[in-house]
């Protein structure tokens, strides 16, 4: 996918106590309070930083805005099929 990209600061995601609870191209909600809240993105970026071992999610949003956000700003978002 173009445009996307994964960030390591300092430390490989392999050697993460746990893995990233976001994948790249995942939709997700922002549930973070201010002005993006109930807003839908797509994760553009996993960020991984040594010195408290919590991923931190670019999200791009729909109207091409990015920002960072961390895991529990963010909710999966489920699509149901038919």
């Amino acid at each position: 996918m173009a445009g996307f990209l994964l960030i390591l600061q300092h430390m490989k995601l392999e050697t993460f106590p746990t893995p990233p609870r976001f994948k790249i191209g995942d939709g997700v909600l922002v549930l973070a309070p201010g002005s993006d809240k109930g807003r839908e993105g797509v994760i553009s970026g996993v960020i991984g930083h040594t010195g408290d071992f919590v991923y931190r999610y670019d999200v791009l949003l729909a109207d091409g805005k990015a920002k960072r956000f961390f895991g529990f700003e963010i909710e999966l978002i489920v699509r149901r099929t038919a």
